[in-house]
């Protein structure tokens, strides 16, 4: 059985896409058969799909029609009557992993994903409107675990955050988090100009070719390339190790 892992915030532009995206680049670079489900009307992570080679070991659904705009009604849309369905497809193949990006509000989607989930993650900024929502995206989790008798772990994720520096307002929102519980992922996400190439690219930080820059800016971006690579692969290090947990039922 897949390990389904959702990414979960009632709130908009916390950065689900983005770790979405980066964690199943990662995945797949490690071997993992990937699919990444996109349940986001916005079609963000969908759209990034586009972009990836057919021959590699990650796949993204819905798969977008290039001659119509993402957010055109003619696309296929991932919803609460047929997202059991995607996921029973990727298993029949032998997916490994599961990415389900959900939309950046309350939905139905939303509930039916977590219901099957192994691993919610929900993102968060440093503001206390994120970490707001963030709470109330945990009382959807409690409903989930509620409704199926399952366990369903979560974790807070911080997004977007300072490369160099813990702000104030980033360890308070940790603790707010924390208190309300919700457990937090010691990784974070940070907030680099290289996820935006990874995105254009659909390439893994590390397999992004520097020829198509400057070259006076190549030594530069190849830096920035190799630290969001190294975000990455410290992300997928903790999630491999959850998920591992959460299989022989050691999970905290």
């Amino acid at each position: 059985m897949a390990a389904v892992i959702s990414l979960a915030q009632v709130k908009g532009g916390v950065g689900k896409s983005t770790t979405a995206a980066g964690l199943t680049l990662e995945l797949a670079e490690r071997g993992y058969q990937v699919r990444l489900v996109d349940a986001d009307a916005n079609h963000h992570s969908a759209e990034f799909g586009m972009g990836l080679p057919e021959d590699g070991n990650l796949s993204v659904v819905p798969k977008l029609n290039p001659d119509l705009a993402p957010g055109d009604h003619g696309q296929p849309q991932v919803n609460e009557q047929n997202l059991f369905a995607e996921i029973a497809a990727a298993e029949a193949v032998g997916v490994d992993v599961i990415i389900i990006d959900l939309p950046g509000v309350l939905s139905r989607v939303g509930l039916t994903a977590m219901m099957r989930s192994h691993l919610v993650i929900v993102p968060c900024r440093d503001s206390m409107m994120d970490a707001r929502d963030a709470i109330s995206t945990l009382s959807d989790i409690e409903l989930a675990r509620q409704s199926t008798g399952r366990h369903i772990e979560a974790r807070g994720l911080m997004s977007a955050i300072s490369p160099t520096i813990e702000t104030s307002w980033e360890r308070a929102i940790r603790e707010q988090l924390t208190s309300n519980g919700l457990s937090m992922l010691n990784c974070a996400m940070v907030q680099r100009e290289a996820f935006k190439d990874m995105l254009a690219a659909a390439r893994h930080p590390a397999q992004i070719s520097l020829d198509q820059y400057d070259p006076k800016r190549r030594k530069a971006k190849q830096i920035a390339l190799s630290k969001a690579a190294e975000n990455l692969a410290a992300l997928g290090d903790e999630i491999l190790g959850l998920l591992e947990a959460l299989a022989e039922g050691k999970a905290a």
